[in-house]
């Protein structure tokens, strides 16, 4: 076998492998409840005192139950859908920072 073939070979079985993984990925994390938060970013900072529009989505396939939103790891406000089986959530809300320091958001939908 030349190094033409060789690097032909190579090329398609590591084409193979990434098709072969983002596939299988795709396909089990769509199974999945998902939860993200739209704004703010990471990193993103404001002056204490100043409110801070959040929104965040929820996803499940076989219907969104709850949402939950989680200031510091605790939970600051829950969700329903208004429909009840209803597959997607979106939250907004304001909230303002009472002092300075860093803040961690998570979103859950269940």
């Amino acid at each position: 076998m030349n190094n033409n073939h060789k690097i032909t070979r190579l090329f398609l079985m590591i084409a193979f492998l990434l098709a072969l993984g983002s596939s299988s990925c795709a396909s089990e994390t769509s199974s999945y409840p998902k939860a993200w938060i739209d704004y703010p970013s990471e990193g993103d900072s404001f002056p204490s005192g100043t409110s801070v529009t959040v929104f965040t989505h929820g996803f499940a396939r076989e219907g969104v139950a709850e949402m939950v939103l989680s200031l510091n790891g605790k939970a600051y406000r829950r969700d329903v859908p208004a429909g009840a089986g209803d597959d997607f959530l979106s939250m907004q809300l304001d909230w303002t920072p009472v002092e300075a320091g860093i803040y961690t958001l998570q979103v859950q939908v269940y």
